[in-house]
């Protein structure tokens, strides 16, 4: 439960800006039946009210926790989170920087590169709390980590980067105050801090496009903005196509375009369908294969409420086979694999992607955490067992 004084305190903290200036910019059998709610997303993007859980989500729902002898099988594959000491511990400005730049450099070329970019902005840019709700620690959180940032601007005055991390910090704080409620039981003064950070995160992003506008992940970012904001005179396409100048294969643009696309923002399926469609032959046309996860961004999202799917499996089948074909060790679209073939129930290519994942274990998938790429494991070995037993 959120302290009354606590949000009365930051509310008095915002510049003193009047409310119009911050204008919004083995147990696996008995999960099968478990019923769930889709979790909210700290995007800018809700999903909406009637979409249906998926099966992963409904799995991961459980409240009872797989025992930790269980989970200690795993190996911790790390990912962009072990940047975090590096930044709020260590203060290790000069590494980040070193690094970031090295990958801006090759990003265009190199799709791995690009995507590790766009997890660490956005995993530097995150609480350690990552639930949308506002405690009083999140507020010390914040404070620190704006410290720190504020420490690399004034040590880096020309970088971009610190700025970008910052304005993926107002985001994710305008989310705690939001609180992951449908609109109408957000109280007002949760409207009002939400909307001031965007509007803070906004700012962030317009210096750091100033400072750099080459990296096509600032473009991203204020396409997120733009598509729930208001931010005119500029549009979604207007931010869409700056990005594109810096990185025409950029993965993080196009699926943030997408869904910009989503019926309940405007758009229809058709749209969705013609430009994932599109996005995955510019995708083979230009050997980048990672585009073709718009194509599966796609067909997650018009799954929930379409029971026909329109992209077919054999399509996800051939995106998949033209990344591995391309990258073969790419470890982490196994993750993305075996999660949607658990929900189109294909158990056997699910288990053919757990058996090469084996006990291993990263971060920034499908899966929340291990908790739930444990259970979902457990779940499609079950349900194969129980189809084999039958035949």
């Amino acid at each position: 439960m959120r302290d009354q004084n606590d949000l009365n305190s930051l509310d008095n903290r915002c510049h003193s800006q009047t409310l119009n200036h911050c204008v919004a910019v083995g147990v696996a059998a008995l999960l099968v039946s478990c019923q769930s709610t889709p979790q909210t997303s700290p995007n800018l993007l809700e999903s909406p009210a009637f979409s249906q859980p998926s099966l992963a989500a409904s799995i991961a729902q459980d409240s009872v926790l797989v025992p930790e002898q269980y989970l200690q099988r795993y190996q911790h594959i790390p990912d962009a989170e072990a940047w975090r000491q590096d930044l709020y511990e260590r203060k290790d400005f000069a590494k980040i920087e070193t690094r970031v730049n090295e990958y801006l450099r090759a990003e265009r070329q190199d799709e791995h590169k690009s995507g590790f970019l766009i997890r660490l902005y956005r995993t530097l840019g995150k609480f350690p709390n990552p639930k949308n709700e506002y405690t009083s620690q999140d507020k010390q959180d914040y404070l620190h980590q704006t410290a720190v940032l504020q420490e690399w601007m004034a040590a880096y005055p020309t970088s971009h980067i610190p700025y970008l991390i910052q304005g993926e910090l107002h985001v994710n704080y305008a989310w705690k105050f939001r609180t992951g409620q449908v609109a109408r039981k957000v109280t007002e003064e949760g409207w009002q801090l939400f909307h001031y950070y965007l509007q803070e995160a906004a700012g962030d992003f317009s210096v750091a496009s100033q400072l750099n506008p080459n990296d096509p992940n600032i473009w991203n970012e204020l396409l997120h903005l733009a598509a729930r904001t208001n931010l005119d005179p500029y549009t979604p396409e207007y931010f869409f196509e700056q990005g594109l100048n810096a990185n025409p294969s950029h993965l993080g643009l196009h699926t943030t375009y997408l869904q910009t696309l989503y019926p309940q923002w405007g758009g229809s399926q058709k749209k969705m369908l013609a430009f994932a469609r599109a996005a995955y032959k510019k995708g083979q046309a230009t050997q980048k294969p990672m585009l073709g996860n718009v194509l599966l961004l796609a067909a997650r999202e018009i799954d929930r409420d379409d029971a026909v799917h329109p992209i077919t499996w054999s399509e996800i089948q051939t995106v998949y086979q033209d990344i591995f074909a391309q990258y073969p060790d790419y470890l982490r679209m196994r993750y993305y694999y075996a999660h949607d073939a658990l929900e189109r129930e294909k158990f056997d290519v699910a288990i053919q992607q757990f058996e090469i994942i084996g006990d291993r274990w990263t971060t920034n998938t499908l899966w929340d955490d291990l908790n739930e790429f444990h259970r979902s494991r457990v779940y499609v070995y079950f349900k194969e067992a129980v189809q084999l037993y039958k035949l």
